[in-house]
């Protein structure tokens, strides 16, 4: 009976792992992220509550790579670090977002507002 306990808890452990989302693909410090739409409207977001929630939704949502993968970019997204370093994550309107070679479904607000 405990061999099929530990097999069991063995299992659990291996699936539970396997549906972690891996490290975090945004660790600076954002201050500013400027959107620009598909119609070429741009919007600065730099209230940094919304910025955190942007930063929570890439970091903490399932994604998946890229590399067989032919996406169409909606709106482009540059997140900027208080450095002033520069980084691109492209927006969908549906809310997922793709960066740094991963499609992540994210649900972040459509600031385009289509």
């Amino acid at each position: 009976m405990n061999r099929y306990i530990l097999v069991f808890v063995y299992f659990s452990f291996l699936i539970l792992s396997a549906c972690s989302y891996g490290p975090p693909l945004i660790e600076d410090e954002i201050v500013k992220v400027t959107v620009e739409c598909e119609d070429g409207d741009i919007v600065v977001i730099d209230d940094l509550d919304t910025i955190e929630d942007i930063i929570k939704e890439v970091n903490n949502s399932k994604r998946e790579t890229t590399a067989d993968m032919d996406l169409y970019i909606e709106h482009s997204a540059t997140i900027e670090n208080k450095e002033g370093e520069k980084k691109t994550l492209n927006l969908y309107s549906t809310g997922r977002s793709l960066f740094a070679g991963y499609y992540i479904y994210s649900d972040i607000e459509d600031f385009c507002g289509k």
